[in-house]
Order: structure tokens, then C-alpha cells, then sequence
């Protein structure tokens, strides 16, 4: 299918989706997704009650600070039930690129996965866009209870530290200020928890300072090496501590 006609077909179902949010009240909502659920919700802004509700997957992530793409079956972060399945001819990862390919590439996914929908997460770094079926009116068991933070964070610190092994390239100074992102933004999956969101945002920082002092193509001295390995350890002994009410 050429650009113009898929571009055609995903703005007649993008209207009808931005139908359906007015006729079910959520034009002014936040969102919420729990993955391991497949699981989308908008949710009232003051109260948190559910609006609308529908079935989710992963596409894409498209982070503005790099202009870099990260398909969805190929973030660890993201479980392997909540992606699309991986398209073929399109590649894992595409850097310095625009979120227009972004929109196009999910457009591509979503219309070969058969999705009724689209939807671009309104988040100012980080963009996620997720493939929707049966949207409706959200009903008395569709309710968000978001899961403990705790091993995806730990699971993520554990992986950068063994980055710093590596050479260092503009890619791993863009993973960890990609992945610092996406931590941060972590916070916004549980409203109202100020502490957790704190600790998302300090541990989101964290990272990304140990990004910044990475310089690519030169050798990681020795010393620099066990700061931002001691760094990143002190993170995730932290969060296999805390206590988190979950």
C-alpha cells in the first residue's frame, strides 16, 4: 500500500476515533495503559473514574530528544504480549529520523495487525503510539491498578551498567538519556502517589547524568567507569528496598 492511501485510510479511522472520545465525554482525560493487560483507558481528569476503554498494543516509541524510533517488540521493557508482532522489512531501531516516519511506520503496523485505531501518547519527550480495538464506553470493571515499578526499573539499571562495558557510541549516550526519559515519565502511570512519582523522576535524572558524562568514540576511563557503575548500583539497591504500597 502506498503513503497516500494508507495516510487516506488512517484519517478516516482517526476522525472516527476523535467522534468516539466526544460522544463518550473524554475529549478533556487523561491516559492509562496497563501492558501486561493489553489493557487502554481514559480516565477523568479530577476524578480518575474511567471514560473509555479498549484493547491495546505497543507500536512504537519515538523520543524526540534523539529523533530515534524504537519498535515495540524490540524494547525490553515492553512484555512480548503487548507488542505487535514484528513487521517484516521494518528495522528494530531508526535514528535521526522524524515523528511524521514515526506516524507512518505506526500507520504501516497497525493497518497489517488488522487495528481499528491509533493512538500517540500526549507526553512532551517521550511518544508512544499504540494500536486500539473495541474502544467503548468503559464499565465497572475496567479499572487501572498499576503494577510495582520496582522490576522494571532494577531490570533497566542492571542493563545500563553493562553498557559501561561496552565502547561508547552516540547510541549508548542515546539509550541513556532515552531510557532516563522513560523513567521519568513512569510517574505518570500513578497519579496521585507523589513519593513514587519523586523517586521515577530523581532515578530518571540519575541516569541521564550518567549518560551525560559519556563521550563516544574515547575509551571510558577507569575511574568514570566505576562512578557511573557505583551510580547506577546505588539506584537499584535503592529500589529493592523501598517500600512501595502496591
Amino acid at each position: 500500500m502506498d503513503r497516500e492511501t494508507l495516510l487516506a485510510h488512517w484519517q478516516k479511522r482517526q476522525a472516527r476515533l476523535a467522534e468516539l472520545f466526544r460522544e463518550l465525554g473524554a475529549t478533556d482525560s487523561d491516559y492509562r495503559v496497563d501492558e501486561t493487560k493489553q489493557q487502554f483507558l481514559l480516565v477523568d481528569k479530577k476524578t480518575g473514574d474511567p471514560l473509555v476503554a479498549a484493547k491495546a498494543l505497543a507500536i512504537l516509541s519515538y523520543s524526540r530528544s534523539s529523533s530515534s524510533i524504537l519498535m515495540a517488540w524490540a524494547n525490553e521493557s515492553v512484555p512480548k504480549k503487548a507488542a505487535i508482532k514484528k513487521q517484516k522489512g521494518v528495522p528494530d531501531y531508526v535514528p535521526e529520523t522524524t515523528e511524521q516516519e514515526a506516524w507512518f511506520l505506526s500507520m504501516l503496523a497497525a493497518y497489517s495487525a488488522k487495528a481499528e485505531y491509533l493512538y500517540r501518547t500526549p507526553s512532551p519527550q517521550l511518544l508512544v503510539f499504540y494500536a486500539l480495538w473495541d474502544v467503548r464506553r468503559a464499565g465497572a470493571g475496567d479499572r487501572f491498578v498499576g503494577n510495582s515499578p520496582r522490576s522494571f526499573v532494577v531490570s533497566l539499571l542492571e542493563q545500563l551498567e553493562l553498557l559501561l562495558d561496552d565502547e561508547i557510541t552516540p547510541q549508548t549516550k542515546k539509550i541513556f538519556r532515552n531510557q532516563g526519559a522513560v523513567v521519568e515519565k513512569h510517574g505518570e502511570l500513578f497519579p496521585g502517589e507523589k513519593k513514587l512519582q519523586a523517586l521515577l523522576a530523581e532515578t530518571g535524572s540519575a541516569i541521564q547524568r550518567v549518560g551525560d558524562t559519556l563521550k563516544a568514540g574515547k575509551p571510558l576511563p577507569a575511574s568514570r567507569r566505576k562512578e557511573g557503575k557505583a551510580a547506577l548500583r546505588a539506584l537499584a539497591k535503592r529500589w529493592k528496598t523501598v517500600r512501595i504500597r502496591r
